[in-house]
């Protein structure tokens, strides 16, 4: 249900989010992609969700220490892995990010429009997981997430019950909202670098930027138990490039 938010109540959470946490540690330099526009690495859209630990879905504010997930079904990858098809009926790659700890929704003020700020950050690094399953066992429709609260026998379980194919860490991971009257929007975005799972020599060095859209409005966005709908890529950095597939037997033969 949509409510809107009197004069006397928004300035009360002004009040509340009035004290601004200690600064995170600033993220490494990217080696950013050349663009644009700019390659992706892998891309995941509509089964997608957050959960939040400490987080108002009607006012849009995360408390300090509330704790972030997001778990999600891949789409596509891109050119740097070719040999990965998410189209596969007996497979599927899905993904959880943990880790992240927020420090606190910053609000202010754009003329009419308010903007809800919150950074995600951590003592213990943020990371992220992906994973090559069978069968296709993850939530894939909104009758079926709406059945499955975070934290169920099938979320987060069936989104990391493969193979873990790649992981890494993430950093500034930052959740941005704006409200206009009844019309709501967002984006997140973070750093990101590869740093295992069996895919890694593939794909070693890659880091460059996460990011997409961050859904927020309870109105037709995500199931009533989770808190928000990201739908984004993971950015391909230079360092980046398209492998492929061969054997210590083929490289011999090469010297032959």
């Amino acid at each position: 249900m949509k409510r809107i938010l009197g004069v006397a109540a928004v300035l009360g959470v002004l009040a509340m989010a009035a004290v601004k946490p200690a600064a995170a540690a600033p993220c490494a330099p990217l080696d950013l992609c050349v663009g644009p526009p700019c390659p992706f690495l892998i891309q995941f859209d509509a089964n997608c969700f957050a959960h939040e630990t400490a987080y108002n879905t009607t006012t849009f504010i995360s408390t300090a220490g509330s704790q972030l997930d997001i778990v999600g079904l891949i789409t596509q990858f891109g050119p740097a892995l070719p040999f990965l098809n998410p189209n596969d009926p007996n497979k599927e790659y899905t993904f959880r990010m943990t880790g992240l700890t927020s420090q606190g929704t910053i609000l202010s003020l754009n003329g009419p429009t308010t903007l809800y700020d919150c950074t995600y950050d951590s003592s213990t690094v943020a990371t992220f997981a992906i994973y090559e399953g069978t069968p296709r066992n993850s939530p894939a429709t909104a009758a079926v997430w709406a059945a499955n609260p975070y934290g169920g026998a099938v979320v987060p379980a069936n989104h990391q019950d493969g193979t873990l194919i790649l992981s890494g860490e993430m950093c500034g991971f930052h959740t941005n909202i704006a409200k206009t009257g009844l019309i709501i929007s967002g984006s997140f975005r973070s750093n990101y670098h590869v740093t295992g799972g069996t895919l890694y020599p593939y794909i070693a060095g890659t880091e460059a930027l996460l990011g997409g859209n961050w859904c927020a409005n309870l109105s037709g966005c995500h199931p009533a138990n989770y808190s928000a709908h990201p739908n984004g890529k993971f950015d391909a950095s230079s360092a980046t490039t398209a492998a492929t597939h061969s054997t210590w037997g083929r490289l011999k033969q090469i010297y032959r």
